[in-house]
Formats: structure tokens, C-alpha cells, sequence
């Protein structure tokens, strides 16, 4: 089984490896350079993962939900680990992307009067 430990650079989260060199315009992604690991929206938007994780148990989870997204983009789009790799924070802590999204996923299906929402009249 494959174990990747996420890094820090410029207070914010990094994978490893797979980083384009911007400066080379076509330049294949590299083992040597990090990527900056993103949450991108829609919109075009994007969060990105500021190391150590903030305080306060509501930006902790919105930061690990953060994380968890782009880790799920950089494995679909960019294929950068295996399905079953153990994803280390940087302090070793093992980070179940996985569980976060499953989470995420299953309280969007919930009906509105199970996440607190007034039923619809």
C-alpha cells in the first residue's frame, strides 16, 4: 500500500509531487516539484489548505472538507496516487479523504428538515 505525506510550503498544503513548472509553458508535470493542493468551485473560484489547520472546529472541518476535494481532483484528474494510498498530513496524522467526502455527500442527501431547514410549505 502506498503512503504519501502531504507537505507544507508557503503555509499552505502541498502533494508530494506531480507540480507543473509554470515558467515552461508545456512542461510535463515532475516528481521533483510539489502541487498546490486547491479546491476549485464552479465559478472558478478556489480554497486552499493553510498548514497548520485553522482553530475553531467549524474552519477545522471546512478546511479537512477543502482538502479533501482537491485531493479527490488531483487522484481523477491527475492520477497522481492510488485509490488505496494512506494520505499523511504533515505531522503523520492519516487523513481519510474518503470518510470526509462520504460525510459531505450523505448530509447533502438528507432531506431539508433533517439538516434543520423549515419544511417547504
Amino acid at each position: 500500500m502506498t503512503t504519501v505525506q502531504l507537505i507544507v510550503k508557503n503555509n499552505a498544503l502541498y502533494f508530494p509531487h506531480g507540480g507543473t513548472d509554470f515558467d515552461k509553458p508545456g512542461c510535463p508535470s515532475s516528481p521533483e516539484l510539489p502541487t498546490l493542493l486547491i479546491r476549485r468551485y464552479p465559478a472558478g473560484d478556489f480554497d486552499t489548505v493553510s498548514w497548520p489547520l485553522p482553530r475553531g472546529k467549524a474552519k477545522r472541518e471546512r478546511a479537512l472538507r477543502n482538502l479533501a476535494y482537491a485531493l479527490f481532483d488531483e487522484r481523477e484528474c491527475n492520477d497522481l496516487f492510488p485509490y488505496d494510498a494512506v494520505i499523511e498530513l504533515p505531522d503523520g496524522t492519516p487523513f481519510d479523504a474518503h470518510a470526509v467526502l462520504k460525510h459531505e455527500f450523505n448530509e447533502a442527501a438528507k432531506p431539508a428538515s433533517d439538516n434543520g431547514a423549515e419544511p417547504e410549505q
